[in-house]
């Protein structure tokens, strides 16, 4: 027996006795609905269809633009440091080669211990700054997977009450 599809009007052959069907084009779930005069179809499941827009849309939306939250100082304070640091320790090494008399040992040590700080405050931020952007990353991934795992539970959900009719 023909019938066409209420959601996208495709033909399908169907059984005598069958009561649902699934439309082969449009995925739609349909009851076969019988009248002294005509055989027709009803979309069941409209609302799984939404999820499974849904859930496509999402699938795009992360392949096109994976999450990428912006945390911290984006580096740039890091290598500020990493640089006054490196450049401090080397003028002072140099300046302690070519001319040895012309600042106080103190003061050289005083120049080192700062470049030695600032390289290692730098080196520390970049690396915390790192840690906090890959945790924000993974919560973002997570927060996408847990809805994509919702969506995936309700369709399988609606499909069981569509089977159990």
């Amino acid at each position: 027996m023909k019938v066409d599809c209420n959601a996208c009007g495709t033909a399908l052959s169907v059984e005598e006795t069958t009561h649902f069907a699934t439309c082969g084009k449009c995925a739609a779930r349909l009851e076969i609905k019988r009248s002294e005069s005509a055989v027709f179809t009803e979309v069941l499941d409209t609302g799984v269809k939404v999820l499974k827009e849904e859930l496509a849309r999402l699938d795009i939306e992360v392949s096109a633009n994976p999450p990428e939250p912006a945390v911290g100082d984006g580096g740039g304070e890091s290598l500020l440091r990493l640089i006054v640091g490196g450049v401090l320790i080397a003028s002072d090494v140099y300046w302690w080669i070519t001319s040895p008399s012309l600042q106080s040992l103190y003061v050289r040590i005083v120049i080192l211990a700062a470049g030695a700080w600032l390289m290692l405050s730098g080196g520390w931020r970049a690396i915390r700054n790192a840690r906090v952007r890959l945790h924000a990353m993974h919560e973002a991934h997570a927060a996408i997977n847990i809805r994509r795992a919702e969506l995936k539970r309700a369709i399988a959900e609606d499909h069981e009450r569509a089977d159990s009719r």
